[in-house]
């Protein structure tokens, strides 16, 4: 079976390049070359960043298609699903957008309808997400996109280390410097406390005053707050195993590797909650109730450092008990045998198409 992936590379780098260099830009890269590494038979095509520049990311899908005439087409980006709606090729759409207001939003709700409606099968990685997203184009389009064909986690976990003794960090948080992810959220919160902790991000790679002015009021923090930048995947994971606690600043994950390494890591996570959604979507990730906790963002300082200081202090064994489960849980049999299932449901589901 022949199975075509578009890619959308935030470079001129492609799918295969990327995977070698061991470079992951973010989450939606990320699904893709885990499917690319994982799953046999499928087939990249790379969309550069020029690609797009230039408008040609159609021209290049279309190409593929026509190429290598694959059995099934997996996409994570609806935007660019539109290309491939009615081009006679079974296809399964993905969402991993986060909960976010964002302009391009405004036409997704009826995307989502118009893939429903020529019968493809449109997965979202987490409920609370759905949710926000139903919400979202009913409000926006009075769209009701319908029924979709389940839930599928981004990631699995491939962490080869657990917890470390020695506890460097009382918290810690790793995301891009942006103002949605607002990883600086956690050295605010924590103030003049004596609490470690440390955020992990991304020097400024956009042309974006709002970005820029980010960066720039969050460059002089100094001990007990360390703020390290471009760490290599493998460095970023040793540190979050000698953190005691995650904070995930962000209320609007769609479902959060980050939280996913935390668990994996012995490093309870703490959710920043949002007042107008109901949970956080990393909220699902965990293998037991009392692997997480949850804090509204307009929490005063004071609640927001009592907790990262009770669940910095548990247990080395409860650190790993915690590993162990998420492991096991979100293991790379499991998520395989969930893209398994997926995939045999959308052949079967063409299948029964062409029998009618």
């Amino acid at each position: 079976m022949k199975i075509l992936v578009p890619y959308m590379s935030a470079t001129e780098s492609t799918l295969e390049e990327d995977v070698a260099a061991n470079v992951v830009p973010g989450g939606i890269e990320k699904f893709t070359q885990t499917l690319y590494k994982t799953i046999p038979g499928v087939v990249p095509v790379t969309i550069t960043k020029s690609d797009r520049k230039s408008r040609a990311t159609k021209k290049r899908i279309i190409a593929a298609l026509d190429t290598e005439s694959p059995d099934l087409i997996i996409m994570n980006d609806p935007w660019k699903a539109v290309h491939c709606i009615n081009y006679g090729v079974p296809m399964i759409l993905i969402i991993h957008e986060p909960l976010d207001r964002d302009i391009r939003m405004v036409a997704l709700g009826k995307i989502l309808l118009d893939i429903n409606n020529a019968g493809h099968h449109i997965y979202f990685v987490s409920p609370t997400q759905l949710e926000y997203h139903r919400q979202m184009a009913m409000r926006i389009s009075q769209t009701d996109f319908g029924e979709i064909s389940g839930f599928v986690n981004p990631a699995y976990c491939d962490i080869d280390i657990g917890p470390d003794r020695h506890v460097e960090w009382d918290c810690a948080t790793v995301g891009r410097i942006c103002t949605l992810k607002n990883p600086f959220l956690l050295h605010a919160v924590a103030g003049k406390s004596d609490l470690r902790t440390l955020v992990v991000t991304s020097t400024v790679d956009v042309k974006s005053r709002a970005v820029n002015n980010y960066a720039l009021k969050h460059s002089t923090w100094e001990r007990p707050r360390e703020t390290k930048f471009d760490m290599p995947h493998p460095d970023v994971l040793a540190h979050v195993a000698r953190s005691g606690s995650f904070m995930s600043t962000c209320p609007f994950e769609s479902w959060g590797i980050s939280a996913l390494e935390a668990f994996a890591l012995g490093a309870h996570p703490i959710l920043i909650t949002h007042e107008k959604l109901n949970g956080h979507s990393s909220a699902a990730i965990a293998a037991s109730p009392d692997h997480y906790s949850t804090i509204p963002r307009k929490a005063k300082p004071e609640e927001a450092v009592e907790l990262i200081r009770s669940r910095s202090k548990l247990s080395y064994d409860q650190r790993v008990e915690m590993s162990e489960m998420t492991k096991e849980m979100h293991s790379l049999n499991k998520w395989k045998g969930s893209i398994d299932t997926m995939i045999q449901r959308r052949l079967e589901t063409d299948e029964s198409n062409k029998s009618g």
